[in-house]
């Protein structure tokens, strides 16, 4: 019980701490983040997007090569030294004969591949693909954790056909640097700011240094409140899931559905410790599947979607649904979507369920409304 004690008291310090700054945020205006009010920070090609145009000799930053040859320094990896970047170009979105490539960087003498992996999953053979390219191979990722091997890497080897980079070290550290570049540019300055606070709030790092200093003397005041800090890290990411799927499951007992031409709610065969969620079966049959979706305890996304069930669903109306722009399409969704990042989801659960179940609701509405559009289609 004393244990519980140190917790909730450093819990409580914690919360202080961080209401504060919460207040202070408010007044400078800090919570005014362009990317997160377009609904843009968890979109895998808009960080691509921007990352590239930084990278872009050629970019309307206007600072020429200097962004990325700070990127090939602050990254050190060996195989990108000596780059010549007096004549670079950057792509997004580049196809070629392996698949699309998220970034590619070719310069005078090196040619630069970056997978680009927020949340989404690898692809089958993905990075063994674009392994065969002529190229330094970079894997981009929150924390900079490996490629799964059994599916992605195969037999490549981590640092020596393929490199790791993080958004919590290294394209924070590299954009840190960018801005120290563009005194004499606010605009620049302010965008690449708010993309820095972006990065923290996606790795979960604190807004500021003032902010991060006071937790780290909370922590460390005493040893009870450091022990109570380390069993919370090495036990968030397992109560965060269960959290997720308690709350979840006290949303759907109240959630009535009938009205939506909903039938029958399933969740009894979608109880893993992750890929949980619930099927909706309409009267008519279609399948609308709300799962979250992740690798062991640490879940990425609550993801919304059609289930592709083989039913008897016209062939015109499943090729209207997967031409669908705001929509993806996998083995398992006729089309999908992602709903919350689960550090969103968890905490909207917890602080405003009646908000979760009501968007959820608004999904079944709009995905009805497509699956009846994709049929009218057909006939």
């Amino acid at each position: 019980m004393e244990d519980v004690k140190d917790i909730e008291l450093l819990l409580s310090e914690i919360a202080f701490v961080n209401k504060r700054h919460d207040e202070i945020a408010e007044i400078t205006g800090e919570n005014f983040n362009i990317f997160n009010i377009l609904g843009l920070a968890s979109r895998e090609t808009i960080h691509s997007k921007f990352i590239a145009m930084l990278l872009n000799p050629k970019g309307k930053h206007g600072k020429g090569n200097l962004f990325l040859e700070l990127f090939i320094k602050t990254i050190s990896i060996d195989k990108c030294e000596g780059a010549d970047c007096s004549i670079a170009t950057v792509y997004t979105e580049k196809h070629s004969d392996v698949g699309r490539l998220d970034i590619v960087i070719i310069t005078k003498n090196k040619i630069i591949i970056i997978e680009n992996k927020i949340y989404s999953k690898d692809s089958y053979d993905q990075l063994l693909r674009y392994s065969n390219e002529d190229a330094v191979l970079l894997y981009l990722t929150l924390s900079g954790e490996s490629a799964t091997g059994e599916k992605s890497a195969k037999k490549l080897e981590k640092n020596k056909d393929y490199h790791c980079i993080s958004y919590r070290e290294d394209i924070l550290k590299w954009l840190k640097e960018c801005k120290k570049e563009t005194v004499n540019k606010p605009f620049l300055r302010e965008t690449i700011n708010q993309y820095i606070l972006l990065v923290k709030q996606l790795t979960g790092q604190a807004r500021s240094n003032q902010m991060e200093n006071e937790i780290r003397d909370t922590i460390s005041k005493n040893a009870d409140n450091f022990l109570a800090a380390h069993f919370i890290s090495e036990n968030f990411d397992k109560i965060r899931v269960l959290i997720c799927k308690e709350k979840f499951g006290e949303l759907l007992k109240n959630l009535k559905v009938e009205q939506l031409g909903i039938k029958e709610v399933d969740t009894e065969n979608m109880t893993k410790e992750f890929y949980w969620g619930a099927i909706f079966t309409r009267e008519s049959g279609e399948k609308i599947c709300f799962q979250m979706e992740g690798r062991d305890y640490k879940p990425n996304y609550f993801l919304c979607g059609i289930l592709d069930d083989k039913s008897d669903m016209p062939k015109k109306a499943t090729e209207y649904l997967r031409a669908l722009d705001n929509y993806e399409h996998s083995e398992y969704f006729s089309i999908y979507q992602k709903m919350y990042t689960t550090q969103d989801f968890c905490l909207s659960l917890v602080s405003n369920p009646a908000d979760v179940g009501n968007a959820l609701k608004d999904k079944i509405k709009e995905l009805s409304k497509l699956i009846d559009a994709g049929y009218k289609l057909s006939n």
